[in-house]
């Protein structure tokens, strides 16, 4: 399962990289959200490669929005799967986060 996860990670990474070049452009990049409890496993492996790729990559943004839960709350969560419009705020502030160049 790590292998799949390298290699997918690698390239989505890769596309995104070659994106910010060629449009002169920074992509905030936001981790698969973990709402089901099965998938929280590889939901955190996944997160954790793509995090570590991503901050090595010039041009795009990690947004640490859930390096710190194992599960999105359930206030969160819309249906199981999908995040709930509440959630919009959090990832407001975890964009305008990077607009502070003092914290890149």
């Amino acid at each position: 399962m790590e292998e799949g996860v390298d290699v997918l990670v690698q390239t989505y990474v890769d596309t995104l990289g070659s994106l910010c070049l060629r449009r002169g452009v920074r992509i905030f990049v936001h981790p698969v959200p973990p709402v089901i409890e099965e998938m929280q496993e590889i939901v955190a492996l996944f997160n954790c490669k793509l995090r570590a790729q991503v901050m090595a990559t010039s041009g795009l943004m990690w947004l640490a929005m859930f390096d710190h839960l194992t599960l999105v709350p359930k206030d969160l969560q819309l249906d199981g799967l999908h995040l709930h419009p509440q959630y919009l705020p959090q990832l407001e502030q975890g964009i305008e986060a990077h607009s502070n160049p003092a914290q890149e």
